[in-house]
């Protein structure tokens, strides 16, 4: 008993140390910097957090580091993904700005946010002045024109935004978000025909992708092609069978289709989930 007791009290003095978050190691900024790098990569955004305000605190103590502006803004972009990883859009924005105010030619910074301003802080004007910056000092920057179509889109200028996509396409930037993009503004323009080839397109890019698939369903019911408009509702069914809103759309989809029994049946398995 006096042996368990006194495992026990080493046990209860050792917890504290134990529950102890992980040490930031020793090392010079830069390293830091990289070793936050390595923790961002391996989603661990607040670990992370901590290596770089270690990292700004050694910038602070050394000089030879205060005058290396770009190990600065470097510590700063990384410090701005930790803060959005996190979910601190206005702090990661300020990360940014201060990044960029020390090294204003990295275009990595600039598009980064530009990004955080469209997506996080939905300032749109903001967002699109950058990707403009950006597109004046390299007109073929997919990247960029892509980012811009969506603004512009979002901003009801579907020309502008169709004239982007289609040009970030020309360029090369062909992933299954763009087609679905360039499907909306198509479907938003009436192009019904064009807006099912991109919706296509993107599906085929990535068939488990489902706003595509929902745009693809809605372009059907509007042409009328209800077969297929079930033969794709019932794919993003297998993609989550416990949805109760895609359990639902099926239903409605067989009711409109005129088949009484299974969309009775698949309405009643959508009460009971």
């Amino acid at each position: 008993m006096p042996r368990i007791l006194s495992s026990l009290s080493l046990l209860l003095a050792l917890l504290p140390i134990a529950c102890r978050s992980t040490p930031i190691p020793d090392l010079p900024p830069d390293l830091l910097c990289n070793v936050a790098e390595r923790a961002l990569i391996e989603e661990h955004p607040g670990r992370a957090l901590s290596y770089l305000e270690h990292a700004l605190q050694g910038v602070s103590r050394t000089e030879i580091y205060r005058e290396n502006r770009d190990l600065q803004a470097e510590i700063y972009l990384n410090l701005a993904r930790a803060h959005r990883a996190l979910g601190h859009p206005r702090k990661a924005e300020a990360a940014l700005r201060r990044a960029h105010e020390l090294s204003p030619k990295n275009r990595t910074i600039l598009f980064e946010l530009g990004v955080l301003l469209y997506e996080s802080v939905e300032d749109y004007p903001a967002a699109r002045a950058i990707f403009d910056r950006l597109l004046a000092l390299d007109p073929l920057d997919a990247d960029a024109l892509y980012y811009r179509g969506r603004i512009a889109f979002n901003q009801k200028e579907p020309q502008q935004a169709l004239a982007d996509f289609d040009s970030a396409i020309r360029i090369g930037h062909r992933d299954y978000q763009i087609y679905y993009w360039r499907a909306q503004v198509q479907h938003y323009l009436g192009r019904l025909r064009l807006a099912e080839e991109d919706y296509f397109r993107a599906i085929a890019l990535n068939p488990t992708a489902s706003h595509p698939l929902e745009g693809m369903i809605a372009l059907l019911v509007q042409l009328g092609d209800l077969e297929s408009a079930i033969r794709y509702q019932r794919h993003l069914l297998r993609l989550s069978l416990i949805s109760r809103y895609r359990q639902l759309g099926l239903s409605v989809l067989y009711l409109m289709n005129g088949d009484l029994f299974l969309g009775i049946t698949r309405f009643l398995f959508w009460w009971g989930l």
